[in-house]
């Protein structure tokens, strides 16, 4: 199965699998794990937690230590991954929700 990866809004740790979460609201679940998937990924995902990697573009909302993605679900954010975050979002970050360029 192929998963374009402007498709995926965040991916999932299970193990040795991972579970792809698409923004659409599908996932796919696959054998391997999240340190390996990472290092094919671009610049445009971050590691938000030690199981999860979100697309920066699917992050809506932070409400203290968890995100709402744009497939309306709920992922953890980690304490050890919570000041990297703000940093890559820089000034985008504004009074809990995320702010995009137009």
């Amino acid at each position: 199965m192929k998963i374009l990866i402007k498709d995926i809004c965040y991916i999932e740790g299970l193990g040795n699998y991972i579970t792809i979460h698409t923004c659409e609201g599908g996932k796919t679940i696959t054998y391997g794990t999240l340190t390996e998937i990472v290092d094919f990924l671009p610049s445009t995902f971050i590691r938000i937690h030690k199981s999860y990697v979100a697309a920066l573009n699917s992050i809506q909302i932070i409400e203290g230590n968890h995100l709402k993605m744009s497939n309306k679900k709920d992922i953890p954010l980690g304490t050890g991954y919570r000041q990297n975050l703000f940093q890559v979002l820089g000034g985008k970050f504004i009074g809990g929700k995320v702010h995009r360029e137009s």
